[in-house]
């Protein structure tokens, strides 16, 4: 993890803690590949990638599902070139508005790409807050529900925390048991 992406995610962590708005806008903007790629694009200027933030946003705090307002060459210019925002970015107030400023900060200084280490830093940041902590498990045969829960409940006793985001990894190599990081 960058020393960059942990100061994104210390920042925006002191400024509101969200998890599950971070994650949400995130996965809306990762999960589509072409509006992530103009959005790391070098080549697509930091105004047009502000103004597709924009539009992702307002449309997700709206209830609306994620226009596709990609520019397929740095050259094509976005729908909504010359409008006005104010009145979408008055929609987003609050956390909305906070996570907003954050993307279009990201798009302005070219941290796009750092994008899905900031949420996974931020997110760790929020854990950390609850008094839990993360774990990797990896294993041969998938552990029941109840073997899981001892697991859990012993690095919870280990670390002197509250709780676990347990993430499940199986590896065939393994020649039975299993690994915890």
């Amino acid at each position: 993890m960058s020393e960059a992406a942990k100061r994104y995610a210390r920042a925006l962590f002191e400024l509101k803690q969200d998890r599950a708005g971070l994650a949400a806008y995130t996965r809306a903007i990762v999960d589509q590949p072409a509006l992530y790629s103009a959005l790391c694009n070098p080549t697509v200027s930091a105004s047009d990638k502000v103004k597709l933030v924009e539009t992702v946003l307002s449309s997700l705090a709206a209830g609306s599902p994620v226009p596709e307002v990609v520019p397929s060459t740095p050259e094509a210019k976005s729908p909504r070139e010359g409008a006005t925002l104010s009145g979408k970015e008055a929609a987003l107030s609050g956390t909305d508005g906070v996570f907003l400023h954050f993307f279009k900060l990201l798009c302005q200084n070219a941290r796009m790409p750092q994008l899905p280490e900031i949420a996974q830093e931020y997110d760790t940041l929020c854990l950390e807050q609850e008094g839990g902590v993360r774990a990797r498990l990896i294993y041969a045969v998938k552990p029941s529900d109840a073997e899981l829960e001892r697991i859990k409940q012993a690095v919870c006793k280990k670390y002197h925390k509250t709780s676990v985001a347990m993430h499940l990894e199986e590896d065939q190599s393994l020649l039975g048991g299993f690994v915890l990081y």
